[in-house]
């Protein structure tokens, strides 16, 4: 559509001979422009479509134009076409054809008025808070005119039809610019006193505005406010270091703003995680180490835990960039042993599979530098301190054996229906040498797992519990006998919460005696445990009868809490 000629006379008219432009570069520009006209045209062409017309005008190209961002043409903004002439030394070049210009009527043309000088004046606004009367002032008789008018067109728009209504309501609207974010006075009153309530020591007025900060609306404003004071208030406590009430007030208003179903703090997590971190693995929370920081920090971890869970999905780099962290602190052999319990129990928190993948591998290791502070008899507080980590631990490792034991034990029960025929059939035949009968069941697959807890309830022998993926024995070796309160208690939950609400569900039949008194349901219970325990001894490699065993570590390190 361009050719190489016309390129020559768009150069020539530019000041660029014919001669400068080579013929290869002519028919590269010329195919460059008829792409980008092309383009041009195009975008056009869906402008005058989506304007219901069929004729294209310079608007539409003007708007193309400014749709690629490019320049927009000036002196063709009319909506008359065009007509284009063709020149006689090219038969490919048009050109618009000007109207002829008489001397005479441009001599003769009036002069245009010339611009106004710029010119100022100064008045005054107000003098002592008085507005005086002057013509530059609006009077209050023009102010109540605009303000009658005004009403006067909003009456006068309540009659139309609600799309009429929206179109004219849309006509007053201004675009204000943007302008700094000011909270209203009833929002700096409750921030002034929920922050207040935080920083004092009345415990009432701290309820209730963590209540508040819970569990009322409309707070979604004050949210950074919350988290910029938080991120404060803990840098100078932990800078203190002789404010421990304060720092557990900013912690469970953090957990109040965390938890509360009315908030969205995703966007502040950047603000409420140092904090939180912070004091969960701070070297020093409180003047004296005789003051119980321990219970903060696990709250921390909680609440850790808890921010992870909730927005981990929303962010997959959270809990990563968590666990690096308290690893890094764990690992790192000049950091103290509080800043060790912080990270032990913000790992533990985060569920057994980080305690698995980065506590156990360091735990060996861990507990023979350990046990060289608890060795230490001169050093009353070190070892105080290393004995809350040797509790982290034995809970973080007590966890995991009981969640493992746990998914054990639930892959050989069987279903309700199955455990209920169990335990009446056991009760049933206890007495008598007649071979067991098993009815007929829908689980075809708990069939033979059936016929196995019947034997072994009346027999206390073993159940078969598949081996578990977790070295425990080795475990063992490190903790002793501080391990089976949650081996017991992971057994003993599984059971007991299959069976207690499946006997009561168990029928009398015509057909065979399922029913079974109170005293037999307890006795089987018992019994059944009881060889639940046995074999998970046997699989263990852990005693079954009364307490003793090697223990390199004594369990009265733990915390009451971890039990």
């Amino acid at each position: 559509m361009i050719s190489r000629d016309s390129v020559h006379v768009v150069g020539e008219s530019v000041g660029i001979p014919p001669s400068k432009i080579p013929d290869t570069v002519a028919d590269v520009v010329g195919k460059e422009v008829e792409d980008r006209l092309r383009h041009l045209v195009a975008d056009a062409r869906k402008f005058m479509t989506h304007s219901n017309r069929s004729t294209l005008t310079t608007d539409d190209i003007a708007l193309a134009l400014r749709l690629r961002t490019s320049e927009v043409l000036h002196g063709y903004h009319f909506s008359d076409p065009m007509s284009f002439r063709r020149a006689h030394a090219a038969d490919d070049v048009f050109f618009v054809e000007d109207a002829p210009l008489k001397l005479d009527h441009v001599v003769n043309a009036n002069l245009p008025k010339g611009p106004v000088e710029p010119t100022f004046s100064v008045h005054w606004l107000a003098i002592n808070g008085i507005q005086p009367l002057i013509p530059q002032n609006p009077s209050q008789q023009a102010l109540a005119q605009a303000e009658q008018a005004a009403q006067a067109h909003r009456d006068s728009n309540s009659g139309l039809p609600p799309q009429k209504k929206l179109r004219a309501d849309r006509a007053e609207q201004q675009i204000k610019p943007l302008v700094k974010h000011v909270l209203s006075r009833e929002q700096q009153l409750y921030y002034e006193h929920v922050t207040a309530a935080i920083k004092s020591s009345d415990s009432i007025n701290q309820e209730a505005s963590f209540q508040s900060l819970a569990n009322d609306e409309g707070l979604h404003q004050l949210l950074p406010y919350f988290s910029q004071f938080i991120a404060e208030e803990v840098l100078q406590a932990l800078q203190a270091k002789n404010n421990l009430a304060l720092l557990r007030a900013l912690m469970r208003t953090a957990q109040c703003l965390l938890v509360s179903p009315h908030l969205h703090p995703e966007p502040y997590l950047h603000q409420l995680m140092p904090p939180i971190l912070s004091c969960l693995v701070a070297r020093r929370l409180c003047e004296s180490p005789a003051e119980d920081h321990w219970s903060l920090r696990d709250f921390c971890a909680n609440l850790v835990a808890h921010v992870c869970q909730t927005f981990g999905a929303q962010y997959p780099s959270l809990q990563p960039r968590v666990t690096r962290t308290l690893s890094r602190a764990l690992l790192d052999p000049e950091k103290p042993l509080t800043t060790h319990y912080g990270a032990i129990v913000g790992l533990a928190a985060l569920g057994p599979r980080v305690t698995n993948a980065l506590i156990l591998p360091q735990l060996t290791l861990y507990l023979t530098l350990l046990q060289r502070e608890l060795a230490t008899l001169d050093n009353p507080v070190k070892q105080a301190e290393a004995g809350r980590c040797y509790g982290a631990l034995l809970h973080a490792t007590g966890a995991l054996v009981r969640h493992e034991i746990g998914e054990a034990v639930d892959a050989v029960l069987p279903t309700p229906e199955v455990l209920s025929t169990v335990l009446a059939v056991a009760s049933s035949s206890s007495s008598s040498t007649a071979p067991v009968t098993i009815p007929s069941l829908t689980d075809a697959k708990s069939n033979g797992a059936v016929k196995d807890l019947v034997l072994a309830a009346k027999s206390s022998a073993s159940l078969p519990i598949p081996p578990l993926s977790l070295d425990v024995s080795s475990l063992y070796d490190l903790f002793g006998e501080a391990l089976l309160p949650y081996a017991h208690a992971a057994l003993g939950r599984t059971l007991f919460s299959l069976s207690s609400p499946l006997t009561s569900s168990v029928t009398p039949s015509s057909s065979a005696s399922y029913a079974i008194s109170a005293t037999n349901r307890k006795r089987q219970s018992e019994t059944t445990l009881r060889s639940f325990k046995t074999k998970a001894g046997r699989t263990l490699n852990l005693p079954t009868g009364p307490l003793g065993g090697r223990t390199p570590f004594h369990g009265n390190y733990a915390p009451d809490c971890f039990i």
